[in-house]
């Protein structure tokens, strides 16, 4: 399987497709069932996505209950004209028994216009954007190494405390010492394989690679799944605005609309549209191709 790397500050969120998609309470509720991780249900992790939202659906009569809007993260809904149809879309949907429900509710099921981690001027609000701004990078405590891979963290002869991080650049090795505390935050991929060169995993694949065992933890690694993605391809007769099409959407006037107001197509993304069910349920999305 190929995965793309945000091997960028930023990380993943420099380089993904910004969908501002929360997982589902029941996927939650059945995270929570497992003996000793009661604490990650539904509830108790709301608060964390409504604290980190900048949310623009954040109306207190309207939202109250599940977004937040004082938080660093972005999150706008879609504001540009689309190439198709959305009349005729949503009507097809809905007579099929599809309706318009808002995906990031208990509800499970439906028809969305999906919101994106965008800023309000039309940029992506990828984490460097939302939490590196200048008063961070100005912090004398604040150090960014950005040609940098870790290797592996260092952990006491006991196994029982993380002492450091060992990390590369070029050819070069370094190592840094942690006074405090060490915060592995590499994404689904890389944390597995970081905490196994670390010698934290499952303890017959440590031994076959020759990894001294620190911890044995079989879970490491394990457990990755990805979701079925349906596309639907279909050609529309007619258009909201039928002067859209390709060369206008790349023209030079669209493109300084967008870098000087942080408007026009240029400022939104190209799959407002998507079709949700439960976790068990295969999830589609709509793309646009002028």
């Amino acid at each position: 399987i190929s995965f793309g790397a945000g091997n960028c500050t930023g990380g993943g969120t420099s380089i993904n497709g910004m969908v501002a998609f929360r997982a589902l309470r029941e996927e939650f509720e059945e995270i929570s069932s497992t003996p000793g991780l009661e604490e990650y249900n539904y509830h108790a992790l709301l608060s964390y996505y409504k604290k980190i939202e900048n949310n623009e659906n954040s109306n207190p009569k309207v939202f109250w209950d599940r977004n937040g809007n004082s938080g660093r993260v972005s999150i706008t809904n879609h504001k540009v004209g689309t190439l198709f149809n959305e009349k005729v879309f949503l009507k097809t949907m809905i007579a099929n028994g599809v309706h318009p429900t808002d995906i990031n509710t208990m509800q499970i099921g439906g028809l969305t216009k999906a919101q994106a981690t965008i800023t309000r001027n039309g940029r992506r609000a990828s984490a460097a954007i939302n939490y590196l701004d200048s008063t961070a990078r100005s912090n004398y405590r604040f150090t960014l190494k950005n040609t940098c891979k870790v290797r592996r963290i260092l952990i006491n002869s006991a196994g029982t405390e993380a002492t450091g991080v060992e990390y590369q650049t070029g050819n070069q090795i370094f190592t840094a010492i942690a006074t405090k505390e060490i915060i592995l935050s590499a994404g689904t991929v890389e944390s597995p394989r970081i905490l196994k060169s670390s010698g934290i995993g499952p303890i017959d694949e440590l031994q076959s690679l020759g990894i001294p065992v620190k911890k044995n933890l079989p879970a490491v690694g394990t457990n990755y799944f990805e979701k079925p993605l349906t596309l639907a391809n279909f050609r529309l007769t007619i258009s909201d605005n039928p002067k859209m099409n390709t060369s206008i959407v790349l023209s030079n006037s669209t493109f300084r609309q967008w870098k000087q107001y942080g408007t026009g197509y240029l400022a939104g993304w190209n799959n407002p549209w998507a079709v949700h069910g439960g976790s068990s349920d295969l999830d589609a999305e709509f793309h646009e191709q002028g």
